[in-house]
């Protein structure tokens, strides 16, 4: 109808789905300038489908937003609506993809080497972004006087992790991994840094420093 009000009355439309395309094969040219979109929700795909996509779910709307993020162009601008728990699911679909939408934001504002955080903070009240291994040296001036040598020792392995792979390295979660990464043996770990809920709080304890530079600069 609205085709046929603005004198369009044989549009040349056909019927297709977009998400029959692997975006893999998208080009610059299939690129545009502008996104405005309200994809389906709710939506179940083919197995076949989703093999189109690096992160593969049968929920339309999320297969929809990697096939926008891959046909913006560099530059462009984009206002998709999304679903209201897109920011809160757990599941593995959502995860991945807001890490997707991180990474091309950090893309955009030069700040790869920075954290969510420092995103958010660019996006809100463009500030500038702080890289990890400003947070790092930061971490470990302000932590010489409040550990042990030893205790240091494992903080600036931590740290090097952090800088290397992101903050996820700081998860509690990856507590003992960590360990076994640096000390091999975790009881070898124990006997040089004490006891395990002591070493535990090391590690959780150093954490508040890498992220003191912007209560620092907020204040």
């Amino acid at each position: 109808m609205n085709m046929i009000l603005h004198g369009i009355e044989t549009p040349n439309v056909v019927h297709a789905n977009t998400l029959a395309d692997n975006i893999s094969d998208i080009q610059d040219r299939d690129r545009y300038e502008v996104i405005l979109a309200n994809p389906p929700f709710g939506g179940k795909e083919r197995k076949e489908v989703q093999q189109n996509f690096p992160i593969k779910t049968g929920e339309t709307a999320f297969l929809f937003l990697q096939h926008f993020i891959k046909t913006l162009r560099a530059g462009g601008r984009a206002a998709i609506v999304i679903k209201n728990t897109f920011l809160s699911n757990t599941h593995n679909a959502s995860t991945s993809i807001r890490k997707l939408l991180l990474a091309e934001m950090q893309k955009v504002i030069e700040a790869e080497k920075s954290e969510l955080f420092d995103v958010l903070a660019y996006v809100a009240f463009a500030t500038p972004p702080v890289t990890r291994e400003d947070r790092a040296v930061l971490a470990r001036s302000a932590t010489a006087k409040d550990f042990s040598d030893k205790h240091r020792a494992f903080i600036d392995f931590v740290l090097g992790q952090y800088v290397k792979q992101g903050v996820d390295e700081l998860d509690p979660e990856k507590f003992a991994a960590l360990v076994k990464l640096k000390y091999n043996a975790i009881s070898d770990a124990f006997d040089d840094l004490g006891k395990p809920e002591q070493v535990r709080s090391v590690f959780v304890g150093f954490q508040k420093h890498p992220y003191a530079y912007r209560a620092a600069a907020g204040s």
